[in-house]
């Protein structure tokens, strides 16, 4: 084989890796997190604070693929579903089904979201399961709102 042969080669295979998406892929990055896409930056564990006049105290966001697991300050208070994303919506927002809480009333219904990130932190205003409505804005009264760090 020549090596005007083995160069176009090469050029074939990294335009169709580049066609494909391969070459565009993002992985977890740590030094520049803004990079990944927002299902990639969500996975794992945050802790969390109420925004609120009084807030309680901490609560745990922890994300495994599309399933997730909130306990707030009240140890009674737990979820735990799916969610999807939808990080092209402006805001962004986030769709979360209740598999399991001690709250049953709330399994199987659907809560509406929003979210944006700042630097490091993952900002997350719903509203109530069942709730149909989206939150009208981040921190709107009628909704609950928390900023989690990593």
């Amino acid at each position: 084989m020549n090596m005007k042969t083995t160069f176009l080669g090469f050029l074939s295979i990294t335009a169709l890796l580049g066609a494909s998406g391969c070459a565009d892929h993002t992985d977890y990055d740590p030094i520049h997190p803004w990079q990944m896409d927002d299902s990639a930056r969500l996975q794992g564990s945050w802790m969390g604070r109420e925004v609120a006049e009084k807030p309680q105290g901490p609560s745990h966001f922890t994300i495994a693929g599309n399933a997730f697991e909130f306990r707030s300050a009240n140890t009674n208070e737990w979820y735990k579903g799916t969610f999807t994303i939808r990080e092209n919506a402006n805001p962004k927002q986030i769709l979360v089904t209740v598999k399991d809480t001690p709250s049953t009333k709330f399994i199987g219904k659907t809560s509406r979201g929003i979210y944006r990130f700042d630097g490091d932190k993952f900002i997350l205003t719903v509203n109530a399961p069942g709730d149909e409505d989206w939150p009208a804005a981040f921190g709107a009264e009628a909704s609950l709102t928390i900023e989690f760090t990593k």
